[in-house]
């Protein structure tokens, strides 16, 4: 496991909702603050220095999971934010900005999907560009959050056809118990991360609450090449009802959650957070640090390495 303990910083200095992404060669992690979108930045993806807030836009606050692409030569920056009279997190909503390079500088461009949205992925398939991103529904048997996908007509918009992905399933994965009145569980599948080999499609997830002991990565797998990748047919692994994270607590870390994933000499990384066991109790302090193992890909079944 490599933890992430950047230069001139404090060793618990907060990186959460880490997206890793690397171009001509540099790493950038891009991550959560309050303020704005924060950046990292490596050349070797082991020794890390902080670049501070790359973005952020008047009026707003909580700029929650950045991802980035780049297309045709532009740097497209995806996060939700809340404005900043907004008390409830309900509010969220994404947003993209661009860039001619990776470190901006940044203009925010528009909002393109309403309230709530939050946790977006963006990529460029040979079917064209998806966004998985997650989004609430009341009226259904497990209500909560849940990740959905739908089709870009081109970077800077949405097509407002999204359709559901991965929904809760089990008990593992209730947020919050009692949310609204004894009885009613709130459930929680957010952190969208799609990843694929050939006709292999994997869309990994994270479940339960990110500031309890139970936040987990888990993931489902779809096969096909369809003219449309809204119509893959995506199954939890190893099946909708057996609690087999990828990516658990151990007996020194917890609230390990919402990952993204690269190639790095010839290994695949997920990159992601977890706090120090008992550390999120002490008040006033994120304490979400990046961390990152490799993963091993054989058939429809990931697996990570142990931790070093």
């Amino acid at each position: 496991m490599k933890l992430f303990y950047p230069k001139g910083t404090l060793k618990h200095y907060a990186q959460p909702d880490p997206f890793v992404f690397e171009h001509d060669g540099i790493f950038y992690i891009y991550a959560t603050h309050t303020k704005g979108v924060q950046v990292y930045r490596s050349e070797n993806f082991t020794d890390w220095e902080y670049q501070g807030i790359l973005f952020s836009r008047e009026g707003f606050k909580q700029f929650w999971a950045p991802c980035i692409m780049e297309y045709e030569g532009t740097f497209y920056l995806y996060y939700s934010a809340q404005p900043e009279e907004e008390s409830d997190p309900h509010t969220q909503r994404l947003q993209v900005a661009t860039a001619p390079t990776p470190e901006g500088p940044f203009t925010f461009v528009r909002e393109i999907v309403e309230p709530f949205s939050i946790d977006p992925h963006v990529v460029n398939t040979p079917e064209g560009i998806y966004i998985v991103y997650s989004k609430n529904e009341t009226d259904c048997e497990r209500p909560g959050t849940l990740v959905v996908m739908d089709k870009m007509t081109d970077p800077l918009y949405v097509e407002g056809n999204p359709v559901v992905a991965v929904r809760a399933t089990m008990d593992e994965e209730v947020h919050a118990f009692d949310r609204f009145k004894k009885g009613e569980h709130w459930h929680t599948i957010e952190g969208g991360c799609y990843y694929r080999r050939r006709d292999t499609h994997y869309l990994l997830y994270s479940g339960a609450g990110f500031g309890t002991d139970r936040y987990f990565v888990g993931y489902a797998v779809a096969h096909g090449t369809p003219n449309d990748l809204r119509e893959l047919e995506w199954k939890k692994y190893p099946d909708a009802h057996t609690f087999r994270p990828l990516v658990f607590r151990t007996d020194f870390m917890e609230g390990t959650g919402h990952n993204s994933l690269i190639e790095h000499d010839g290994e695949l990384w997920i990159v992601y957070h977890a706090r120090d066991k008992g550390i999120h109790k002490m008040p006033g302090r994120d304490y979400r640090i990046m961390r990152a193992d490799k993963v091993r890909v054989n058939g429809d079944e990931l697996t990570v390495e142990p931790s070093e």
